[in-house]
């Protein structure tokens, strides 16, 4: 039973059919219940942050700008800028800290 030469182009065709329906699943959700809800949380944060009095009709709310994330981003950049300013500055006296400490114990064990 050897294969016959349309069995290559089928197995080809499944193939590339399961990676289409594959890849269609990832797909993100646009669908308007999602956004409404998204949108209903961001006004229900921000009233409750206090930084929303009163809603005003078609206004989105739930983008970056309104959300705050452009101001976490320029925090971030501007940090990142300043390389010299490192959280991990302290490293070096860890490592002779434990010097110290070694030589503590030994001081203690001679007497």
């Amino acid at each position: 039973t050897h294969p016959e030469g349309w069995e290559g182009w089928v197995y080809f065709t499944y193939a590339a059919s399961t990676a289409i329906i594959a890849l269609a699943s990832f797909a993100p959700d646009t669908s308007i219940q999602t956004w409404a809800s998204n949108e209903a949380q961001v006004r229900l944060d921000m009233k409750a942050a206090g930084k929303l009095e009163k809603e005003e009709f078609g206004v989105h709310y739930n983008t970056p700008e309104k959300i705050g994330y452009f101001a976490e981003w320029d925090a971030f950049q501007v940090k990142a800028e300043n390389p010299e300013e490192d959280d991990d500055d302290d490293d070096d006296d860890d490592d002779d800290d434990d010097d110290d400490e070694e030589e503590d114990e030994e001081e203690e064990d001679d007497e």
